[in-house]
C-alpha cells in the first residue's frame, strides 16, 4: 500500500490551556531523506505496533479523536492533519513538552491506513519554529535516525461508518512503572483503552499457568512455581503471555504447555500484567509428603522461605527435604487439611 501524503506538524504541550494555538506544519514531498526514514518507520509499524487498543464511545457511538481520523483517513490534507495535531496539544502536559508528530497515510483499492507518529524535537526545530514555520530542509538535518522514545499508533480498514473502531499503538514508555506513561497518548489524545483489559488478560493467564502446573512433572512444576515467584519485576508492564514467558526464559515445552491452556490467539495478546491479580489466582503454593506433612507459603515468597532439596529423584518420584526457619504465629489441631 502506497504513501499518498505525509505532514509534520509541532505538537505544543497545552493541557489546562486557555486557548490553544494553530499548529505549525508541513507537507513532507514524497522523496529525500525524510520521506526514506518516514517510509520505513510506515512500513516497520504493522510489526512494531503490537498494543492493541479500542476506541472509547460516549454511548451514542461518537468519539472525538476517531471522528477526526475518519475525517484524515477519507479525505487527507492539510486541514484534518492539523486539527489532530491541535488535539494533541491540548492532550500534551509541560512534562512531556513538545513534539514532533508526522501523520502518513496510505491507501489502494483494499482500504486506507493511518500511521501517527510522535517523537521528541530537536533544540534547532525550536528555533525555526520562532519564524512561524517548519522547514523540510531543516527536519532533514535534524531529524535523526536514533530516536527510540518515540509513540506511534496504527489504524487500517475501510473508512466507512461502522469501521475504524480499533488500532495499535507503540509506545517505548508504556513498559514502565510509571502509570501516566503513555496515559496521555492512549487514554486522553487517542481516547481509547487497551484492548485485553488488565484484569482479564492478567487472570486468563494465571489460569493457564495453574492449570500447566496440574498434571506437569516434577521438573516442569518446579520450572513454572520458579517463575510464578519471580514476576514481581514485570507488574504494570504491558505484554502478552508470550512474551512473559520468553522474558524469563522458560523452557520450551513448558512455554507450550502454558500457551495450549488458553486461546491460541491469547498467546500473542498484549494486556498490563498485575501481579496482585495474578497472585488472587496462584496466591499460595503448598508442598505435600506422601507421609502426611503439607508446608504452604505465599507463592512469590516459597522460594525464599522454604528450603527444598531434591535427595533422591526416579521418573515417576522424588524424595526432598523441606525445611524453614521463622518466628512462630500458630500451633494448632484441625479437623481437616
Amino acid at each position: 500500500m502506497a504513501i499518498v501524503e505525509i505532514f509534520a506538524f509541532l505538537a505544543g504541550a497545552h493541557r489546562g490551556a486557555d486557548a490553544v494555538p494553530e499548529p505549525t506544519g508541513v507537507s513532507v514531498p514524497l522523496s529525500g531523506p525524510l520521506f526514506e526514514h518516514i517510509n520505513d518507520l510506515y512500513g516497520r509499524s504493522a510489526a512494531d505496533c503490537l498494543v492493541e487498543i479500542a476506541f472509547t464511545s460516549n454511548g451514542n457511538q461518537e468519539n472525538a479523536f476517531r471522528s477526526l481520523l475518519m475525517e484524515f483517513s477519507r479525505n487527507g490534507g492539510f486541514d484534518a492533519a492539523a486539527a489532530i495535531s491541535k488535539k494533541l496539544s491540548t492532550c500534551t502536559t509541560r512534562r512531556s513538552k513538545l513534539g514532533l508528530l508526522f501523520l502518513v497515510r496510505a491507501n489502494d483499492n483494499k482500504g486506507t491506513v493511518v500511521v501517527l507518529a510522535r517523537f521528541p524535537t530537536d533544540t534547532a526545530i525550536l528555533v525555526d519554529d520562532a519564524s512561524g514555520s517548519l522547514d523540510v530542509k531543516l527536519l532533514d538535518k535534524v531529524f535523526v535516525k536514533d530516536y527510540h522514545a518515540y509513540k506511534s499508533a496504527r489504524f487500517a480498514g475501510v473508512p466507512t461508518k461502522g469501521a475504524f473502531w480499533d488500532g495499535h499503538v507503540l509506545d517505548r514508555q508504556i513498559n514502565s512503572y510509571r502509570e501516566d506513561a503513555s496515559r496521555y497518548w492512549v487514554k486522553d489524545f487517542l481516547e481509547a483503552d487497551f484492548k485485553i483489559t488488565s484484569a482479564h488478560g492478567t487472570d486468563r493467564f494465571a489460569r493457564a499457568v495453574k492449570d500447566a502446573s496440574a498434571g506437569a512433572s516434577f521438573a516442569e512444576k518446579r520450572e513454572l512455581h520458579h517463575f510464578v515467584g519471580i514476576l514481581d519485576n514485570i507488574n504494570d508492564q504491558v505484554m502478552s503471555p508470550r512474551e512473559i514467558l520468553q522474558k524469563f526464559a522458560i523452557s520450551a515445552h513448558v512455554t507450550e504447555r502454558v500457551l495450549s491452556k488458553m486461546p491460541a490467539p491469547a498467546a500473542d495478546q498484549t494486556f498490563k500484567f498485575d501481579r496482585s491479580l495474578f497472585n488472587s489466582v496462584n496466591s499460595y503454593r503448598t508442598v505435600e509428603t506422601a507421609e502426611g506433612a503439607i508446608i504452604t507459603a505465599e507463592s512469590a515468597i516459597f522460594e525464599n522461605v522454604i528450603q527444598y532439596e531434591v535427595i533422591e529423584r526416579t521418573e515417576t518420584t522424588e524424595r526432598v527435604r523441606l525445611s524453614t526457619e521463622g518466628l512462630l504465629a500458630a500451633d494448632k489441631l484441625r479437623r481437616v487439611k
